[in-house]
């Protein structure tokens, strides 16, 4: 955590946090290209910063400022565990389905299974520090990119999403994880980092044998 980040709040301060991975700017505009293809066809959407894309490993909602430290813990303690890996961004759909989009995102192909393993032993460890209980839900490696305003008049949406299917706007490293703020406006949500996790420990050969496994369905991103 920067120095000072937790002497920023007072302790009873409700703070909205997630867990991330971040986009680098290549792939932000990328996904900034892909948005205002989709922009074209006239559906109400709240489209995603591109500076504020990511893949969301753990949403926790709104928690009290003095937890930050126990936090930062838990994330050191799982990138200590968790290898790097390169993830691929594959494909454009949207829950609960492409012909009646609610959220759009963007997919995962290589690294699914890696990115998978990383989440999975955020919310174990979160878990057996008692600061959450544990998700039933299986983690899907998507990119929230944009969420529907209105269900009317999404029949355009529709089809450009699936005329989509293709996009491969190409591969991050991910070497690291960030615990973020998320403070909402009217103008749309602004992150900031308040931690950066390297991940430390060495690849496994059995896991890249996973590597090309997909994304994995049922968890949404909310942050």
């Amino acid at each position: 955590m920067p120095q000072g980040a937790s002497q920023r709040f007072h302790p009873d301060d409700a703070l909205r946090l997630f867990y991330a991975v971040l986009l680098p700017p290549a792939l932000q505009s990328a996904i900034a290209e892909l948005q205002q293809r989709l922009r074209r066809h006239g559906a109400r959407v709240g489209w995603g910063a591109p500076e504020n894309l990511h893949f969301t490993l753990k949403f926790l909602g709104e928690v009290p400022a003095r937890m930050l430290l126990d936090l930062r813990r838990v994330g050191v303690e799982t990138a200590r565990r968790c290898a790097p890996t390169v993830v691929t961004l594959e494909g454009v759909g949207a829950f609960p389905n492409p012909r009646h989009p609610r959220v759009i995102w963007v997919g995962t192909g290589e690294g699914a299974h890696q990115l998978g393993h990383l989440a999975r032993a955020l919310h174990r460890n979160l878990e057996a520090s008692a600061l959450f209980l544990g998700d039933s839900r299986p983690f899907a490696a998507h990119c929230t990119i944009g969420r529907v305003r209105d269900p009317r008049d999404t029949d355009g949406l529709a089809a450009a999403i699936g005329s989509e299917a293709s996009f491969a706007p190409g591969s991050l490293e991910c070497t690291e994880f960030h615990l973020m703020l998320s403070e909402l406006s009217r103008s749309g949500p602004t992150y900031g980092s308040l931690a950066r996790f390297p991940l430390l420990a060495q690849p496994r050969n059995e896991e890249h044998a996973h590597a090309a496994g997909g994304s994995e369905s049922g968890d949404r991103s909310r942050a």
